[in-house]
């Protein structure tokens, strides 16, 4: 009896490890599922867990094709499943909110240069478009007779253009002026210009006209969204997007009041009391630079006198990010604070 129980184990044992019919004829079935689909695959037995290793490179950048700048700026072994994960995550959860119970002095924050040598960052332009509408009117009529306006809908389109290299104090230039993508260029040539140097968003035009940019973080092949925002004016030849609060920023002033009173929750507008990323481009490069935006005093740039923000803080910011543990945080209002800083 244990001789047949042995040899039962073995011959299963051995059925699991197998090929449905070749580790490549496997690998390129695969490539046809979806990553859901693939990750089921996956976990049915170790031969089919190989060929999905053969298959994840195909599925995940012909789901998401940003990851080939990715990988190439990371080199080495790059793990597309985890990356398709992570970039999966960002689509559903976006920027992580900042921690406004957690209070840091600016004092205290600090870089090494080491601290950034192994992040990749990805800079992604794209536009968006408008979804078509729900019937032709431009109201929608309730059944108890209530008249509400219909909502616009929209969108992202793929990315226009796409860079990706290791994170540095000072990015290079990613274009010539005779290589600015066309769209950058239409969105350039279509802001008004004004008398005081500024060229302004007509707001009056399509929002599907306008440029956005997210950037992305990449570390061990784990990716987060560090910004995701549209362009908002130009000046001197430098566009600039509108500031966003910094993923897990925290409060780094007490000076603002935020609660009426003790029995009602706290109410805090992150933007006034967090770091804010402002970045800008230079139109005729594409060089980015991630400027710094703090609105509180003796930082903000009404307050007299006033204290220049280091200009560095973003990266200082960043480099205090596990990145590794935001992506493995299943929903950003359970994530263990302490273990989302290096």
């Amino acid at each position: 009896m244990h001789r047949t129980k042995e040899t039962t184990r073995k011959k299963t044992t051995s059925r699991t490890t197998r090929p449905l019919l070749a580790p490549d004829v496997d690998g390129r079935v695969l490539e046809f599922c979806g990553p859901l689909e693939l990750g089921r695959c996956a976990a049915v037995s170790t031969g089919l867990r190989a060929a999905a290793d053969l298959a994840w490179k195909p599925v995940a950048t012909t789901r998401f094709p940003l990851l080939a700048s990715i990988a190439r700026a990371a080199g080495g072994k790059f793990g597309y499943a985890s990356a398709c994960r992570s970039q999966l995550k960002c689509s559903k959860e976006g920027v992580a909110p900042p921690c406004i119970h957690e209070r840091e002095d600016l004092e205290d924050w600090g870089m090494n240069e080491g601290d950034l040598a192994n992040i990749v960052v990805t800079y992604a332009l794209h536009t968006i478009r408008e979804l078509p509408r729900n019937g032709t009117g431009l109201v929608n009529i309730s059944s108890t007779g209530y008249i509400t306006p219909v909502r616009t809908e929209y969108e992202d389109e793929p990315p226009f253009f796409v860079w990706s290299g290791r994170l540095s104090v000072r990015t290079p230039n990613l274009w010539t002026s005779d290589q600015m993508p066309t769209k950058v260029r239409e969105w350039w040539e279509a802001m008004e210009p004004h008398h005081n140097g500024l060229r302004w968003w007509d707001h009056n035009l399509s929002r599907s006209r306008n440029v956005y940019l997210r950037i992305f973080l990449t570390e061990d092949s784990k990716t987060i969204l560090l910004y995701d925002g549209e362009a908002a004016l130009g000046r001197d030849e430098v566009l600039e997007f509108n500031q966003e609060v910094a993923p897990l920023s925290p409060r780094l002033t007490d000076e603002m009041p935020h609660r009426r009173n003790d029995d009602e929750p706290e109410e805090v507008d992150p933007s006034r009391v967090c770091l804010s990323i402002c970045p800008c481009m230079e139109v005729a490069t594409g060089r980015f630079a991630l400027s710094p935006d703090l609105d509180h005093y003796p930082y903000s740039r009404d307050s007299s006198p006033r204290v220049e923000t280091p200009a560095d803080l973003v990266l200082r910011h960043i480099a205090s990010l596990n990145i590794g543990a935001m992506d493995a945080a299943d929903y950003w209002s359970d994530y263990n604070h302490a273990s989302l800083w290096r």
